[in-house]
């Protein structure tokens, strides 16, 4: 029997918001993509031991979030985008979440800023937290 070695490496992990490539990310976990609002199966057991199950379809409304050193420039231009929302209604772009490795992709046709990041200024450097919202077609793979 022969053994397969898969790979992974966030360097190989690529995010992109309409004109914007994601760079500057801080350590650990540093891309996190909510579960759909709604379950896809709900169960429920009467009396008698008889099982029923709702089946859902897919709720496209996901939100993401972004962890980004402080001295990222990448934070400049989301800021930037971020205003443009708030004075026109005008930032909304594709979202592209790939994993080069493997087949995991996240797909938005239409992605916007939910919430601008909280300030913090300390001796030491901290990370600014970007929340998105998006209308998702996923295609979660290997590596996912």
């Amino acid at each position: 029997m022969q053994t397969q070695v898969s790979t992974y490496s966030f360097d190989n992990c690529v995010a992109v918001w309409g004109p914007i490539l994601f760079s500057g990310f801080a350590k650990g976990s540093v891309i996190k993509i909510s579960k759909p609002e709604t379950k896809q199966v709900t169960s429920v057991q009467g009396n008698d031991g008889f099982v029923a199950r709702a089946v859902r379809r897919h709720s496209p409304l996901r939100s993401y979030e972004f962890t980004l050193l402080q001295t990222s420039e990448t934070n400049e231009l989301l800021s930037a985008q971020a205003e443009i929302d708030r004075l026109t209604g005008q930032a909304v772009y594709p979202l592209v979440i790939k994993d080069l490795n493997g087949t995991t992709l996240y797909e938005s046709p239409q992605a916007w800023i939910a919430e601008r990041p909280e300030g913090e200024f300390s001796n030491e450097v901290t990370n600014r937290v970007w929340t998105f919202e998006g209308v998702t077609l996923e295609h979660e793979g290997m590596n996912a």
